[in-house]
């Protein structure tokens, strides 16, 4: 998602990549382990 190919990826197709076929899981996921959604994350860069 940090990568500028991957800033333009939609996060849904983040997480298709990564295996989750649920995008609002992904989100799930990633806010448990990071503390923030990945669209936060991602406006944080």
């Amino acid at each position: 998602m940090a990568s500028p190919v991957g800033r333009t990826r939609t996060i849904g197709s983040v997480a298709r990549a990564g295996g989750f076929t649920d995008p609002s899981h992904f989100t799930r996921r990633f806010k448990e382990a990071y503390g923030v959604t990945p669209q936060e994350w991602r406006r944080a860069l």
